[in-house]
């Protein structure tokens, strides 16, 4: 081959490699450019997940704390039903004492009413006597009167 054959060659040689580097390089530019907008693009995603997980701690916590604000308020109603279901008993106990009472308190009614039936029928036999008798002395209603209380 003649020498211009071969500066020919050559320099079409090195325009052919020339222009595969630089369209090489081109595409790994494209490629880098490429590959730079997705890294931005999930820099971004990132700062935007970074900033809903931020948001959901701050629920987590709000919910946290309104759980712990009713567990309060539960645990303050069970004492408070505990302590009006021990009055209920107390005044349950006061109840039953109270109707133990009456019912005592009817029985002595009853005994002291057939007391004064008995004292009436032994004053209704007196007056009878003391009526069928004519007179009687004072003395005699006295002795007549304590011989009732030995009655009672």
């Amino acid at each position: 081959m003649s020498k211009k054959l071969k500066g020919f060659v050559l320099i079409g040689t090195f325009t052919l490699l020339t222009s595969t580097i630089f369209l090489n390089l081109q595409a790994s530019a494209n490629n880098l450019n490429s590959l730079k907008e997705e890294q931005n693009e999930i820099e971004q995603k990132k700062v935007e997940l970074n900033k809903e997980l931020k948001e959901k701690k701050i629920e987590i916590q709000t919910n946290q704390a309104e759980q712990d604000s009713l567990l309060n308020q539960i645990t303050n109603f069970n004492k408070e039903i505990i302590a009006t279901e021990d009055q209920i008993s107390v005044f349950e106990t006061s109840i039953e004492q109270t109707t133990q009472e009456i019912k005592n308190l009817q029985a002595d009614i009853k005994d002291l009413e057939e007391k004064i039936n008995n004292r009436d029928e032994l004053i209704d036999e007196r007056l009878r006597a003391i009526q069928s008798s004519g007179t009687i002395s004072f003395l005699d209603i006295l002795l007549g009167s304590n011989s009732c209380r030995f009655n009672r």
